[in-house]
Formats: structure tokens, C-alpha cells, sequence
């Protein structure tokens, strides 16, 4: 369609929900979040989220972790090594592994 000599457009905007490894991310990322001594948020990697934990009070020291559908399941896996930490199910554990992991044992620092 051409108005006053220029072409009017319509944008098209299509929302879509976030997928399932964004929404267990999301979960995770809050469940460490409630966590003593850490840090977190979701960041992109090779073009997948993927949760950062860190230690608040050692930032250098820090996990990723993603979701991959295995098996017919979502799991929480290790970013880096592919090893599986937990099913979805497994929210709180994986919690606190990703906390002790990066220098809070069982989820707490002293």
C-alpha cells in the first residue's frame, strides 16, 4: 500500500513463549538465587542460555549449567563437560550442588 509516495509496512509480531530449557533455567536460577554466598544469572552460550553461578565472595570461582532434553526428559547438565546433574525434578539439589560446587557447602557460607 503506498501513501503521500511511500510504501506503508506492517510489522508483524509474533510472541512466543520462552522454550523449556529458558523456563528451567529461569526455575534453577531462582531456587540459587535464595542461596547464601552466590551469584547468578542466565547468559547465552554457543547460542543456548546457560545459569552462571559464581561465589559471591570468590567470583573466580563459578559452574554453568544447561538443560538438554535426554531420554525423553529435560535434565540439568554441566555446561562444560555435558555430565547430567539432575532431572527437572531434581530443582533443589541441583541448587545446591551448583553452590557447593563453586565454594558454599550445602548452600551456605560462613
Amino acid at each position: 500500500m503506498r501513501r503521500g509516495g511511500r510504501e506503508d509496512r506492517l510489522e508483524t509480531v509474533v510472541w512466543s513463549p520462552p522454550d523449556e530449557r529458558r523456563r528451567m533455567l529461569s526455575a534453577l536460577d531462582a531456587a540459587v538465587r535464595a542461596l547464601p554466598g552466590v551469584a547468578c544469572g542466565i547468559v547465552p552460550r554457543k547460542g543456548l542460555p546457560v545459569l552462571h553461578v559464581i561465589s559471591s565472595a570468590e567470583p573466580a570461582r563459578s559452574v554453568e549449567i544447561g538443560g538438554d532434553y535426554l531420554e525423553g526428559a529435560w535434565h540439568f547438565v554441566c555446561a562444560r563437560s555435558g555430565a547430567r546433574l539432575g532431572s527437572r525434578a531434581d530443582l533443589a539439589r541441583v541448587a545446591l550442588a551448583a553452590a557447593e560446587a563453586v565454594g558454599a557447602p550445602d548452600g551456605h557460607r560462613a
